[in-house]
Parts: C-alpha cells; sequence; structure tokens
C-alpha cells in the first residue's frame, strides 16, 4: 500500500498539495504529526524507496500510519474539489442527509434533501436521485404525520424507479461507447458482417431508448467513434456533432466529462479531414487546443496529454494532405519536441508519429531524415503486429528512400527478403507488387527514364481502380510519387 501511497502523493498538484498540509496542519500543535512527516519524506523522494522510508520510521505502527495519510489525502482532495464536482457535492449531501436522520433532525433532513435532488435532477445524477428518494421515503416514513405523508412516499417509490429505469438505459448507452472504443482500432472487426450487423441493431435499439441527454451523449460519441471507424465518415461526423451539441447546452459534461468531449472534438476534426474539409478541421482543432490550454491542474493535463500529441499529428497530416509544407513544418519540429520530452507514449501513437515524420520529410526532399524516422518505425519491435499495413508500407518504403539516395548495393541486398516478407504475410496490395517489381527492374537495368516513370503511374492508375487497391494510396502516395520523378521534382514541389 506504501507506493499506492507514494503515487497518490505524486499526483497532487501543488495547490492539492498545499491544501493537505494547511488542513493536516490544522490538527497539530507543536511538532508536525506523524503522518504529515510521512507525506514530507514521500514527497521528497524522486524515485521510490520503501526500505529508505521504514528506517526512517522504524518503531511506529507502520501499516495504520500509511493507512491514515491514505485515507486522509483523499478525504483532503475531496473537500478540495467539492466546489468543482457536482457529484461530490451531490454524495456530501446525501452523507449529510444520513447524518441529520440518525439524530432524528427530520425536518432539517427533508429541507437538505430536496435541495439535493434539484442539483442531481439538473445534472442527471441518476443513482444519486434513487439515493435521495429512497433516503426522502425514509424520512417521510419517520415523520409524525405517517398518515399523511402516504401519498408523497408512494410518489417518491415511483420516481425512484423511474431514475433506477433511466440510470440502466444510461449505463447501456456508457457500455455501447465502451465496447466500441475498445476494438476502435481494430477497424477489420467493424468491417466482418455479424459484428457490423450486431452494432448496427444496437445503435438503432439504443437510439430508440436513450432517454435522458447523457444517455444519449454516451450514445452518439459511441455510434460516431463506430461509423468513422467503419469507413463512414459522414454518418461519424454527423453523430460526433450531435454529441458535442449536447456538451455545449449541457456545460457541466466539458468540464465533468473533460478526456471524452475532447476526444469528440478531436473526431470531429478527423471526420472533416476525410471528407477533405480543410478549414472545418483546423477550426475543430482549434477548439480542441483552446480547451486543453486551459487545463490548469497537471494531473488533468497529463490524462490527456497523449491525445494532445494526435491532435499535433492530424494537424500535420491536415497540412500535408493541403500541400502546404511550410505551414506544417512547424508542427512536425513541435510533435517532434513533445515526444522528446513526453516519456512512454503509447506504441500505436510512437507509431503514427514515425509514420509521419517519414513521410513528410521524404515528401520535402530529405530522404536521409525520412531515412532516420523510417529506421525507427523497423526497429520498433511492437510494429508488425500494431499495424501491419504500416509496416509493411515501412519495408517497401526502405526500398524507395534508398532508391532515392542511390544506395543500389543496399537494395539488392535488401530485396528478396523484402519480396519474401511480402509473400509471407499474405494480405498485401497489388500496388505494391508493382513497385518491387519496378524496383527490381531498375535494378537490373540501372537506369530509369521519365517514360519508365510514365508507364509506373500508368499501371498504378489502373490498379488504383481495382476494389480496395486505393487503400494502399491512403498510405503513401506512390501515384504522386511517380508523378514526382516523371517531372524530375521532389514530391512536394510536383503537388504545387
Amino acid at each position: 500500500m506504501l507506493f499506492d501511497t507514494y503515487q497518490l502523493v505524486h499526483s497532487l498538484s501543488k495547490a492539492e498539495k498545499r491544501y493537505f498540509q494547511c488542513a493536516a496542519s490544522l490538527h497539530t500543535i507543536g511538532e508536525k504529526n506523524t503522518y504529515l512527516k510521512l507525506f514530507d519524506a514521500l514527497n521528497r523522494q524522486k524515485q521510490f524507496n520503501e526500505a529508505e522510508i521504514q528506517q526512517e520510521f522504524r518503531g511506529q505502527n507502520f501499516y495504520l500510519l500509511k493507512r491514515h495519510l491514505y485515507k486522509s489525502i483523499l478525504k483532503s482532495i475531496r473537500a478540495f474539489h467539492e466546489a468543482s464536482s457536482t457529484a461530490i457535492q451531490v454524495y456530501s449531501m446525501i452523507s449529510e442527509v444520513e447524518i441529520l436522520y440518525k439524530k432524528g433532525l427530520t425536518k432539517a433532513a427533508l429541507k437538505l434533501v430536496h435541495h439535493a435532488k434539484k442539483i442531481a435532477s439538473r445534472y442527471e445524477l441518476h443513482l444519486a436521485l434513487a439515493q435521495l428518494l429512497e433516503l426522502e421515503i425514509k424520512l417521510l416514513a419517520a415523520s409524525q404525520q405517517l398518515v399523511h405523508a402516504q401519498a408523497k412516499i408512494g410518489k417518491a417509490f415511483d420516481a425512484a424507479g423511474k431514475e433506477i429505469e433511466l440510470y440502466r438505459n444510461f449505463q447501456s448507452c456508457f457500455q455501447f461507447r465502451m465496447n466500441v472504443g475498445a476494438v476502435h482500432n481494430k477497424e477489420i472487426f467493424f468491417h466482418r458482417p455479424d459484428e457490423r450487423k450486431k452494432y448496427l441493431e444496437q445503435i438503432k435499439t439504443l437510439s430508440e431508448k436513450a432517454l435522458s441527454e447523457k444517455a444519449q451523449w454516451e450514445l452518439y460519441n459511441g455510434a460516431g467513434t463506430y461509423f468513422s471507424a467503419s469507413g463512414n465518415q459522414l454518418k461519424g461526423h454527423a453523430y460526433h456533432k450531435k454529441a458535442a451539441a449536447i456538451s455545449e447546452k449541457k456545460s457541466f459534461l466539458i468540464r465533468e466529462e473533460l478526456r471524452q468531449y475532447l476526444i469528440t472534438i478531436y473526431s470531429q476534426s478527423i471526420s472533416y479531414f476525410y471528407l477533405k474539409k480543410y478549414a472545418e478541421a483546423l477550426e475543430s482543432l482549434t477548439i480542441f487546443r483552446t480547451v486543453f490550454s486551459s487545463i490548469s491542474d497537471p494531473a488533468n493535463r497529463k490524462n490527456v496529454q497523449e491525445l494532445y500529441l494526435h491532435s499535433l499529428l492530424l494537424e500535420g497530416f491536415i497540412r500535408m494532405d493541403m500541400h502546404t509544407y511550410d505551414t506544417a513544418l512547424p508542427v512536425i519540429y513541435r510533435l517532434r519536441k513533445e515526444i522528446d520530452g513526453s516519456g512512454n507514449i503509447n506504441v500505436s501513437l510512437r507509431n503514427d508519429i514515425y509514420y509521419q515524420q517519414t513521410g513528410f520529410w521524404f515528401c520535402v526532399g530529405n530522404f536521409k531524415e525520412a531515412q532516420f524516422w523510417l529506421t525507427k518505425m523497423l526497429q520498433d519491435d511492437d510494429a508488425p503486429k500494431e499495424n501491419p499495413a504500416r509496416y509493411r508500407f515501412a519495408r517497401l518504403m526502405q526500398l524507395i528512400v534508398l532508391f532515392e539516395l542511390n544506395e543500389f548495393g543496399l537494395i539488392e541486398n535488401l530485396l528478396p527478403a523484402t519480396k519474401k516478407f511480402m509473400k509471407r504475410k499474405g494480405q498485401h496490395f497489388k500496388i505494391e507488387e508493382a513497385m518491387l517489381e519496378f524496383i527490381s527492374k531498375y535494378l537490373r537495368s540501372k537506369k530509369m527514364h521519365a517514360r519508365n516513370f510514365a508507364e509506373l503511374k500508368k499501371k498504378l492508375t489502373r490498379l488504383s481502380k481495382e476494389k480496395h487497391e486505393a487503400a494502399s494510396l491512403r498510405i503513401f502516395d506512390y501515384l504522386a510519387w511517380a508523378k514526382a520523378k516523371m517531372e524530375n521534382k521532389i514530391m512536394s514541389e510536383a503537388a504545387q
């Protein structure tokens, strides 16, 4: 448990630490109390060292000490955040009502119940409302005029039943969003007929039964993610827009579900990007950054830091897609700076960054820099299983970068293994085969002219019209590369 306490201490913001220390000092006369000393000792440690702490507090009842500190910190955080969290306020009122009930102060307790019910109703806290109604029934039953309270008790029972139904309905929508979120990176699930049918039926059923706005908000976020991941960007965008509208109407959702609100805005940006509405995508990202920059709590900021990196990544892709490489460059550098200072980031984001950096530097003609980031992707042990299509791109792109660097000997060495890899992995694109064939031909002739690239472009254009083949061009635009080579230009110049 001491490590849990250490982590809790180091998760606190400066303001939370100051609040705890002030609150703990109020109960001290003379020297610091022992659990405050333990707090200071844990706070001083940069790396957790339990033996050092146990040595410092030798002779103390260490189990009770660390337990008391942990509970005291949680109590302090709860009090610190009470003003900014409606749920904490309402559940504190429930505790106060129970105390008044046990003290026999029925009238005062009922007054507090009515006040708490108004707040819980406004913020759609269904479970809290059900608890408050249960307390109201107990208080009415304990009143001196039980006969006159019967009608009110009956109404309270009915209202409690409705709130429990609303909560169950909310839970169903919340569970749907969680289920979609758990598999949305594995888009193949959404393309399987059985899975597609299951999700569409769920969306239809829940749309008819989503009773509260919070339930609708959960459903719209889940449905937006589902449709976007399954390729229907228009529907995905429509659902994310509905979710964002509810967030703006129910402003407490932005405060209390900040991460999900940012995901909603970010998802809107992605939809705009796929729909090639670049101005709208950048506008959504501006809203995202405004909200992100307003987060003052370091713990909350850390919780959405990777999402912020995703937003930078998306902006880079948008500006590259617009062929405004000069405006993309500051984003590329900022992302680089951010990941250097971010420590460990998840494998999916890490490989997305390597992929974008490779593509950007290749397009602007800095092939050495492209090779540097490509090597990072190829040397990442998690890359092949995390995104097989991207890893195939990396293997093929390695040859194309070497082609640009005139490293013919290295191409000759790597080509057989790359071909073998592509065949062994089964699912690959005809466009990738055409690129390998073109590089093999180049090695045999040692010369390539504009007409050779024109022939390649013609072949790739024909293949891109086949079902599923266009997907390979979304990973890297081999067609645009062939066109640039025909004109003896780098890709960023040819795109102007």
